[in-house]
């Protein structure tokens, strides 16, 4: 049925070509249809989203296969070397490993042979059998400052969580989609539809993490007087099947924490933004690079300046301190009674502060009394020529009382993935 409509290919070597119309969003004229604006929550633009596109993608038909590691970033060999390992693991029933906690379990191959850590990075990811597309995507040059700011082992599994979070959502549209063509086609009734049309059954908003009854289609309007514009740059990350936006229009807060281990949280999640909208974008497009088949979000949030002046809030810019705090904050540790103001309950609400551009690992492996000498002014990260900063929700309720005062004023820029060169699906 898929096949005939161009939906998808024969499968090869556990793989099938899928139309590239899978990763599009319906068009807001569509019969999927889009809240109006009185009972919205968010407001998003598509950005060059082609609906006609007949491109197409290689895609793994299973989640738990060679196929699907090598999607991750493997090369076939190994990705065939993990899967055989996970395919004889003693009990499956009870073995709580997951594919990607064996993919990950080959990725620590880094940590655990010291010598692949004084390789260069594309040399080491050869060793351990990474894919070039995957190596050309975390060492492209437009991204080295971001590439530096963590550990090759955090971006390589970083980015295959995205990819498997992103096949698993793929799949899931494919089965849905499968299912709403039998309830149309009942009664007899065939049609091959045109790549438009096809894109707008194919995909429905909520698939996208859009509940169609709490977004809108309409640009941002420019910041109003009086008001803090937050920005987050992201793959739309699914928690338990549910997005950004819930079914009752409730901020998922899950789906953006930051978990301990950050540059300002050492114990408890938090909740990460930034003012300037270059240094989200680049955290995008970033995303963008390693995810090809996944759209990304640029999340614009607009906060009365009233609000915010009614915060605790405190500011940890570069210096002694902010050295201070991000080691123990990068290495779970608590600190010492002078940071109490930064993170203890009563204290501060918000941090505002420098973000740090150093791989933790290396700030982990700083010994406490060469923290001054050793973390530099180099260590920050750089944007666009500029020292880029941040602004941390540190508790949970703050961040509820956040995503209420939000509500309205939510504006996401949806960005299409990566397509690929133009071929028919076979």
């Amino acid at each position: 049925m898929l096949q005939e409509e161009g939906v998808i290919g024969v499968e090869i070597l556990g793989k099938r070509k899928v139309s590239a119309a899978l990763l599009g969003l319906p068009s807001p004229s569509s019969s999927a249809s889009i809240s109006s604006t009185s009972s919205r929550l968010a407001s998003i633009r598509l950005r060059n989203f082609d609906p006609s596109t007949e491109a197409s993608l290689d895609l793994p038909t299973d989640i738990e296969s060679v196929a699907a590691l090598e999607h991750l970033g493997f090369t076939r060999k190994v990705a065939g070397d993990v899967f055989e390992r996970y395919a004889k693991r003693p009990d499956p029933q009870q073995n709580p490993d997951s594919i990607l906690e064996y993919a990950f379990g080959e990725l620590n191959r880094l940590n655990a042979q010291p010598w692949l850590q004084d390789l260069p990075p594309r040399q080491a990811m050869t060793t351990i059998g990474i894919s070039n597309e995957l190596q050309d995507a975390l060492l492209d040059s437009r991204f080295t400052q971001l590439f530096k700011s963590e550990s090759l082992l955090y971006w390589l599994k970083d980015s295959m969580k995205l990819r498997l979070a992103t096949l698993e959502q793929l799949l899931e549209r494919l089965k849905s989609y499968a299912s709403r063509t039998i309830t149309i086609r009942k009664g007899g009734k065939r049609a091959i539809l045109p790549p438009t049309a096809l894109t707008n059954v194919l995909t429905t908003p909520e698939e996208h993490g859009l509940p169609s009854a709490w977004v809108s289609v309409e640009a941002a309007p420019p910041k109003p007087e009086g008001y803090v514009a937050l920005y987050k740059g992201n793959f739309p990350v699914m928690v338990g099947g549910v997005g950004f936006i819930q079914d009752n229009g409730d901020i998922n807060l899950d789906s953006i924490r930051t978990y301990p281990g950050g540059d300002l949280n050492h114990t408890n999640n938090a909740w990460y933004w930034t003012e300037e909208q270059e240094t989200a974008e680049e955290y995008r497009q970033w995303a963008a690079k390693r995810n090809k088949y996944a759209e990304t979000w640029l999340i614009r949030v607009l906060v009365p300046q009233t609000y915010f002046t009614s915060l605790r809030k405190q500011q940890l810019f570069y210096s002694p301190d902010w050295k201070e705090y991000i080691w123990y904050c990068k290495n779970g540790l608590t600190p010492p009674a002078k940071f109490d103001k930064f993170w203890k309950a009563g204290e501060a609400e918000v941090v505002e502060g420098h973000i740090c551009g150093c791989p933790t690992q290396i700030i982990q492996r700083t010994k406490k009394e060469h923290v001054q000498q050793k973390i530099t002014e180099d260590h920050l990260l750089v944007i666009g020529g500029k020292k880029a900063t941040q602004w941390v929700l540190m508790h949970r309720e703050m961040a509820e009382r956040f995503g209420e005062i939000a509500r309205g004023n939510v504006y996401i820029d949806v960005h299409p993935p990566i397509i690929p060169a133009k071929q028919a699906v076979v």
